[in-house]
């Protein structure tokens, strides 16, 4: 057991603190959780939204963000397009991330479409799947949440 003492005191004080401190800092971000983050003394949700979640309901906070990732084939013609109407959301951003992992130039990825709760009230997110030039007639899938925004 004396053995064991001496191997521990190899180690310096500032070394043994530095490494409680790193596994201590390294177990936080591991077990914090991601979908938040902190915005001036307010917590801040991501919410994620999939297909799985389509023709749902959810209710949000003012001041919370949707993010809405669904599968999309820009190269066929058809994109999602928001068309959720009134001022309790507003889309901030839409980005298409191409599959990498198919190998196909101009295959198949995820379209993610980032909203902010603007306003409390009730909404419905929609996308609609078309084809622009063809019209909304051209529709081959709609994504549709109901929204009900509290104020925090």
């Amino acid at each position: 057991m004396h053995s064991k003492h001496r191997s521990l005191s190899k180690f310096g004080k500032a070394e043994l603190i530095y490494v409680v401190s790193f596994g201590l800092l390294s177990f936080l971000c591991l077990v914090m959780p991601t979908r938040y983050a902190v915005s001036g003394e307010k917590t801040v949700a991501n919410i994620i939204l999939t297909s799985e979640q389509n023709d749902g309901s959810i209710d949000v906070l003012v001041g919370n963000i949707l993010t809405v990732q669904l599968a999309e084939s820009p190269t066929t013609g058809y994109v999602w397009i928001n068309k959720t109407s009134g001022n309790v959301l507003s889309l901030e951003k839409s980005d298409f991330t191409p599959n990498t992992a198919v190998g196909i130039v101009g295959g198949a990825g995820q379209r993610t479409l980032r909203f902010v709760v603007s306003h409390p009230g009730r909404s419905t997110l929609q996308l609609k799947l078309i084809r622009e030039w063809e019209g909304e007639s051209s529709a081959v899938d709609v994504f549709s949440v109901n929204i009900h925004a509290l104020q925090p």
